[in-house]
């Protein structure tokens, strides 16, 4: 799974991740006990207890397996307390054999008119009548002894208690109590209590209940807080996680063979920057927030639920697994719809890209009817292709909510039978109702996640092919060369592009001497370009060495074969930014007045100096504010500044006016002097004075020469000449 190598880039962020982690963790805890905290307050509601009451018959029935009914004494006219009324069993868990064993020792003497033998006839029902630390005498005669805080009594038995248990058939019976274990939390909740006044009557309920609201209000704000710090650190981890990865997968891209780019084109690349990032940032946020919550919510609320009523909770837990098997096949459907979205987003964004590069011509040639008609097309089958992601992404939520909700209402359907069995209090079923729908609430958005994960997968995937694409490096024994200083040899080259049948560089030839002007001419698709993207190894041969001084480049590091050479590509390249910065593009640290220097002799000063901000001036996007002669200047004043040993001027000339031409024939001429220099030229005005010429076709050199030379022996040159000079050419 790809979206497992992100986890690099998020515990890179180990703090962050640990404060994510924690507050989630908090997040879920007093989210289940906000609801279980309602469970004292409704029972306080319904019955006469106040806060000391309720949490001594929790303790007592986690103690011994055994709830009981306590209504607390009522304070009369004078400050008086009333007795309170026996305390009534209301259930007995059945637990394992043996249990109530460990818990009552009966005494196997007449009480008053039955002999008690068994343990296990305690029953929903009975009454307890008397409580006492030793076992009493003449309890026959006694009526009621049970004090005002016998439960409290229960509560916190460290020893044997003696009760006088009463039957719904009115016979008595003394039984021995021996309580349990206390929970890991029943001395603490005693301790609690005992720091606050105990008290009776209506008015001490109520302000039990006050108090127990303001503590629900103070959970709810500090889980509140716990969220945004959630919610925070998520999205702190997600965007830089995405930072790092786009910064990472650029490095790596920016180093690919120029092969990749001229084969595949870019529109894919720049979609898996954006589209695909932003998918990736997405899952991230989802996974370290929904799918991390929303489990640890799940887990915190069963566990309360599991508490009040475990039978219950068990028989919710159910659909557990069906819903699991529903999400990882709603999965791999949205991975699958997700990468074929994908593919259609990256086909859009290459419309997009080449109709907006070419506006001029579309408009030109009235094509905008046209080119609408491809956009809407490729825009419909994109359409299409979310569409069936958005019906995976909208069935996933609602199927997995049924389910859950499906399991809820027959866990609830049990305990209402226990409910109306008087096994369940009315409090009770109303928090675990509460639990079990905010588990379901939960397990609804965590149905969402796997589709969200799965097109972060599926984008991630994207990103990573792209990461682990063989990048251009050198060779464990390169070496570094130095500047040309004798000679560059091209010796049986041949070479051809992917997919390409016939080759486009078919054993070519060529020796030339440091310091010499090579121009290369031919018609369109001879090899001109090919042949001279041999010399920075943008491709490798297929057969054949170029070398440097007797040095096969491709033995060279890359960084000492490219640091001598400067280029001017056929399409002017510069960047959105100064005027001097993309002068000195290629010689970081350059000083304005060299900068300066190399515009001059570029003939490019004239025209930078007339801008309002001079050097400082924004070019625009492709260079939008100057001409196509102003261009090139700029970018020969690039090649001029960078000072190099070989300088390659690929179609330089092509596009520019009379006046340009003339003074990049200028600066040529001065800055080709003593330089190993190699031009392609349309015109070929440009090129009479190089020391060789060399004519090519179909990919092989088909004669090399002067220019007077080559008119005498090389019937392509000569026509070549004549096409653009006429009667001209025969003078």
């Amino acid at each position: 799974m790809y979206f497992k190598r992100l986890l690099k880039y998020v515990f890179d962020q180990n703090v962050t991740v640990v404060v994510a982690v924690t507050s989630s963790i908090l997040v879920a805890i007093l989210m289940a006990i906000n609801v279980t905290a309602m469970l004292p307050v409704i029972e306080m509601m319904l019955s006469d207890r106040g806060l000391h009451g309720w949490a001594e018959v929790k303790i007592v029935s986690e103690r011994t397996g055994i709830s009981f009914q306590v209504d607390e004494a009522k304070e009369l006219e004078g400050g008086i307390m009333s007795v309170p009324n026996p305390m009534m069993v209301t259930k007995v868990d059945e637990l394992e054999p043996g249990f109530f064993d460990k818990v009552f020792s009966r005494n196997k003497e007449d009480i008053t008119d039955k002999t008690v033998t068994n343990a296990i006839d305690l029953e929903v029902g009975d009454q307890i009548y008397g409580i006492w630390d030793s076992k009493p005498e003449n309890v026959a005669q006694t009526e009621y002894v049970i004090p005002v805080d016998g439960i409290s009594e229960l509560a916190g038995a460290k020893g044997s208690l003696w009760l006088l248990v009463v039957k719904p058939d009115s016979s008595r019976e003394l039984v021995e109590f021996s309580p349990g274990e206390m929970p890991f939390w029943g001395d603490t909740v005693i301790s609690l209590l005992n720091r606050i006044p105990r008290g009776a009557g209506t008015d001490y309920k109520f302000k039990c209940i006050s108090a127990m609201i303001w503590c629900i209000l103070g959970l709810a704000l500090a889980r509140c807080l716990a969220r945004f710090v959630q919610g925070y650190a998520v999205r702190k981890i997600a965007l830089t996680t995405i930072q790092n990865l786009r910064n990472a997968t650029f490095d790596r891209a920016v180093r690919l063979p120029l092969s990749v780019y001229t084969q595949e084109g870019v529109s894919d690349t720049i979609s898996r920057f954006i589209q695909d990032t932003n998918r990736v940032s997405r899952g991230v946020t989802v996974l370290l927030g929904k799918a991390v919550l929303e489990p640890l919510k799940i887990v915190s609320l069963f566990v309360c639920a599991y508490f009040i009523e475990p039978r219950i909770t068990l028989i919710t837990l159910a659909s557990g697994p069906i819903i699991l098997l529903v999400i990882t096949k709603i999965g791999k459907k949205s991975n699958k719809a997700t990468k074929h979205t994908l593919q259609k987003w990256s086909i859009l964004l290459g419309k997009l890209q080449e109709s907006f590069f070419g506006i001029k011509i579309i408009k030109g040639y009235r094509q905008e009817n046209w080119e609408m008609q491809r956009f809407v097309s490729a825009n419909r089958e994109l359409y299409n292709k979310q569409m069936r992601m958005a019906r995976v992404e909208a069935s996933s939520g609602p199927i997995v909510e049924s389910l859950a909700f499906t399991g809820g209402c027959i866990g609830m359907m049990f305990a209402l039978q226990m409910l109306q069995g008087s096994q369940m209090e009315t409090s009770s079923f109303i928090v675990l109702l509460g639990l079990l729908a905010s588990a379901g609430e939960s397990g609804r958005k965590l149905g969402d996640v796997i589709p969200s994960v799965q097109e972060a997968n599926a984008s991630a995937k994207r990103v990573f092919e792209l990461y682990d694409r063989e990048i251009e490096s050198d060779a464990a024994d390169a070496v570094d060369i130095e500047p040309l200083a004798e000679k560059i040899e091209f010796k049986n080259i041949k070479f051809r592009y992917p997919g390409s049948v016939d080759y486009n560089l078919n054993d070519v030839n060529i020796t030339v001497k440091a310091g010499q002007t090579v121009a290369v001419v031919g018609p369109n698709g001879s090899g001109k370009s090919t042949l001279l993207n041999m010399i920075p190894r943008f491709y490798e041969l297929e057969s054949g060495q170029v070398l440097i001084d007797g040095i096969d480049i491709s033995k060279a590091t890359i960084g000492s074969l490219r640091g001598q050479l400067g280029i001017v590509t056929q399409n002017t390249i510069v960047f959105n930014d100064t005027i001097a910065n993309n002068i000195s593009y290629g010689s970081p640290g350059a000083d304005i007045k060299d900068i300066k220097a190399a515009a001059a002799n570029a003939y490019a000063d004239d025209f930078i100096n007339e801008k309002a901000e001079g050097y400082n001036e924004i070019i625009g996007e492709q260079g939008s504010t100057l001409s196509g002669g102003q261009l090139q200047r700029l970018a020969i004043a690039r090649a001029i500044l960078r000072n190099p040993a070989i300088l390659i001027f690929d179609e330089a000339t092509s596009q520019i006016d009379s006046d340009s031409e003339a003074k990049i024939q200028k600066a040529l001429k001065t800055f080709c002097k003593g330089r190993t220099s190699f031009i392609i030229a349309h015109r070929l005005s440009t090129i009479v004075d190089a020391d060789i010429i060399i004519v090519m076709d179909k990919g092989k050199v088909t004669a090399s020469g002067t220019h007077s030379e080559l008119l005498e022996s090389s019937t392509l040159y000569r026509q070549l000449y004549e096409m653009q000079f006429g009667d001209k050419g025969n003078e």
